[in-house]
C-alpha cells in the first residue's frame, strides 16, 4: 500500500526545514506511539528526501501483524 498525503505549511520555511531537520533525533521523544524513523533518501532538508517511520496505530504495530511495515513520505517543495 502507498499512502500519499499533502500538507500546507504557512510557517516560514526556516522553522519547516529546522523541523524536519531534527526529525531523526526527536520523533521517538514526541510521542509514546512513536517507534522508529530514519531517512531513506536523502534528510529531510532537500526537495525529494524520503522517510521511513513506524508508529504505534490504536496499540498495534508491524511487529504483531496488525499493521505490516510503516509508512513513506517525501518531501517536496512549493
Amino acid at each position: 500500500m502507498i499512502l500519499n498525503e499533502t500538507t500546507d505549511v504557512t510557517a516560514p520555511q526556516d522553522v519547516v526545514y529546522q523541523f524536519f531537520g531534527e526529525m531523526e533525533d526527536s520523533y521517538v521523544e514526541w510521542h509514546p506511539d512513536h517507534i522508529t524513523f530514519r531517512w531513506t533518501v536523502g534528510t529531510g532538508l532537500v526537495q525529494g528526501a524520503q522517510a521511513y517511520f513506524k508508529e504505534r496505530i490504536s496499540g498495534a504495530t508491524g511487529e504483531n501483524g496488525a499493521i505490516r511495515g510503516g509508512r513513506s513520505r517525501s518531501i517536496h517543495r512549493v
